[in-house]
């Protein structure tokens, strides 16, 4: 999980990584290289006089970037510059560090797994604030908002839009980009069965500097 969940965050160069995100990745990241080799070997694509196969230099290049970025991110979780990680060895002994306990300049603390949910109701004003699982599902904040009466009767009355995209309630919102704020329409699914899709009540307010999530 946490392998595929980096190589998903391939250009987040700006937040944080915990420790153990870090290394499941290079742990996983080396034994795929190694079977990368196996296979070359098996199908007879290694070069043996370069010392490099064909699968091996694809690998590499595919996770270079990646690799670099989960080593950014972890150096800002423990407070210092992402430049740092461009400094061989030094950034393995570093890596090792714990976290920085809690927000930092970087983001919120990613060993933290739950997450306050700052919601605004327009144009009342009116601000609410709910406990988030980070790895919580559109259908589960959907849930949260019906059990703290902001919403009436069940999940599948409304449908949740992230612009123009209607959101599957499976989705989570580790999928979401947060870099911005941003906004969520809950509509009345009697609302949305024609063409244009209109809310029957104000919109929430997300902000990310209330909500966020770190993998």
């Amino acid at each position: 999980m946490w392998y595929i969940e980096t190589i998903k965050k391939y250009n987040d160069f700006e937040g944080r990584a915990s420790r153990p995100e870090f290394w499941y990745f290079q742990i996983t990241n080396i034994l795929v290289f190694v079977c990368c080799i196996f296979a070359d070997i098996f199908f007879d694509t290694y070069n043996w006089q370069s010392d490099r196969g064909v699968l091996e230099v694809c690998y590499l290049v595919f996770i270079f970037i990646p690799s670099l970025a989960v080593g950014v991110r972890r150096m800002h979780d423990i407070g210092l510059s992402g430049w740092c990680y461009l400094i061989p060895i030094l950034r393995e002994i570093i890596a090792l560090f714990p976290s920085e306990e809690g927000e930092n300049q970087y983001g919120l603390d990613p060993n933290d797994p739950y997450r306050f949910l700052s919601i605004r109701v327009m144009p009342s004003e009116v601000e609410y604030e709910i406990k988030v699982d980070i790895s919580a599902t559109i259908e589960m904040i959907v849930e949260e908002l019906i059990d703290s009466e902001l919403l009436e009767g069940s999940t599948q009355n409304y449908d949740v839009f992230l612009g123009e995209e209607l959101l599957l309630f499976d989705k989570d919102v580790t999928s979401l980009s947060l870099k911005e704020d941003f906004l969520l329409t809950i509509c009345s699914r009697q609302m949305t069965s024609g063409t244009a899709h209109q809310p029957s009540f104000d919109p929430f307010l997300f902000n990310k500097t209330n909500f966020s999530f770190v993998i």
